[in-house]
């Protein structure tokens, strides 16, 4: 016997290559078992057949790829192809089950005389013209019929009358039906009566006799020259033509606004500007009625020679002409306040500008530097009751009078006043 060759290779490989005839190859990955014949390329399918060497009527059901639920086999596709599965349903199948088209019907619920309505040649359609004889119509909408007899009809709206110039209801009038006010007849162009009596309209010109209006809501009327009326409720009345019996231009002056040139002046009232006064007589002019800046010193009352003006009397009040001493003693009053320093302390505005600076413990430094930002020519006095030196240390310029010290002994006393320029202050006093 021959030997007989098998080879195992990957399908890729198989189709890639020609086996020789008798060779046989396994495909791994597929799984499947090919003969070679020296000329196929990748080999023979072995369990292969085509379907020209398949019987006919040989192929069962079994043997064809199995489908699921509610498919058909058949060709949704266009043109020529191979069977596709097409997805249907149980209601498709139910009806492919009925036995004959009465079935069908009844599966699809459309049962001739139970379902639907059986032909009948009396039908009434919606688009053929047809004779309905004792039929009762139910609100219909009976759009413009061609004719008709409304006879025995009620309840027509007035609304469903057209409109025409041309033909007249009845002959001229209406007939109201009732026991006085029955007839509304035609007059004249725009003018109908009730009974005769003629009807009042907004927009004709017509006369009103032995009327009597019930609050009446009169628009822009023309009354004329009523005999007589009462105006308690009336607004409006113009001063300068509605009253007569004025002097001379006191009508024209009633109608300007008070305060107004050429209005009255009346109590309480305000004059405006007027072009001429005299207030010999006037009393409480407030001092908001005095134009700034305008009062000089001649018209201010006179005052003793050597006095000034103040006010010395308790509580606020009227000013008053002070002598020289009274005047000293209020600017004497005037202390400056004073603060109590304890210890090594840098000398600032808005602690120490235009105080007196106790010090009074132990020998210590007062600093003077950029921070101490004092307003131009301002100062600060200083008391040493320490017993010891007050030293002023300084990074800013303090001029003094010689060269004496930055020290302050025991009991001294000395001004700090800045001058004109930034950080440059002025020292004198008792220093040692």
């Amino acid at each position: 016997m021959a030997n007989i060759k098998f080879t195992t290779v990957t399908d890729a490989t198989r189709a890639g290559g020609t086996p020789a005839d008798g060779e046989y190859v396994w495909t791994s990955d597929t799984k499947k078992f090919y003969r070679g014949d020296g000329s196929t390329a990748g080999g023979v399918l072995i369990g292969s057949q085509s379907s020209a060497t398949i019987d006919d009527n040989a192929v069962t059901l079994a043997k064809l790829v199995q489908t699921t639920q509610y498919k058909l086999l058949g060709r949704s596709s266009s043109g020529t192809g191979n069977w596709e599965e097409i997805t249907t349903s149980a209601n498709t199948f139910s009806l492919l089950a009925c036995a004959d088209y009465a079935a069908m019907r009844t599966a699809l619920g459309l049962v001739i005389g139970t379902n639907v309505q059986a032909y009948d040649a009396n039908i009434v359609t919606t688009s053929a013209s047809q004779t309905l004889t004792n039929k009762t119509l139910t609100a219909p909408v009976l759009g413009t019929p061609a004719s008709g007899t409304l006879t025995n009809c009620t309840g027509l709206p007035l609304s469903g009358i057209a409109a025409s110039t041309a033909t007249a209801i009845g002959v001229g009038s209406i007939e109201l039906g009732h026991a006085s006010d029955t007839t509304i007849a035609r007059v004249s162009a725009g003018v109908v009566s009730i009974e005769g009596v003629n009807v009042v309209t907004v927009s004709a010109t017509q006369t009103l006799t032995n009327k009597t209006l019930t609050s009446p809501s009169l628009t822009t009327p023309s009354l004329g020259t009523p005999t007589s009326g009462t105006l308690t409720s009336c607004t409006g009345l113009p001063v300068s033509t509605g009253i007569s019996g004025f002097g001379a231009n006191v009508a024209t002056a009633l109608a300007i606004n008070v305060g107004t040139s050429g209005a009255p002046v009346v109590n309480g009232g305000a004059l405006g500007t007027p072009s001429s006064g005299n207030l010999t007589n006037c009393t409480g002019l407030p001092t908001a009625g005095i134009v700034d800046a305008n009062v000089t010193n001649a018209k201010l009352a006179n005052m003793a020679a050597s006095t000034i003006k103040g006010r010395v009397t308790a509580s606020t009040g009227v000013p008053e002409d002070l002598t020289a001493a009274q005047a000293r003693a209020i600017v004497e009053a005037a202390a400056p306040s004073a603060v109590t320093i304890t210890g090594n302390t840098t000398l600032t505005k808005a602690s120490h500008q235009g105080k007196v600076l106790y010090c009074t413990t132990g020998a210590l430094n007062l600093t003077v530097d950029n921070s101490t930002d004092f307003d131009s020519y301002a100062s600060c006095e200083i008391v040493n009751k320490t017993g010891a030196v007050v030293t002023l240390v300084a990074t800013a310029t303090i001029n003094r009078i010689g060269s004496k010290p930055l020290t302050l002994p025991a009991n001294g006393r000395a001004t700090l006043m800045r001058e004109a320029t930034a950080d440059v202050y002025l020292l004198t006093g008792e220093m040692a």
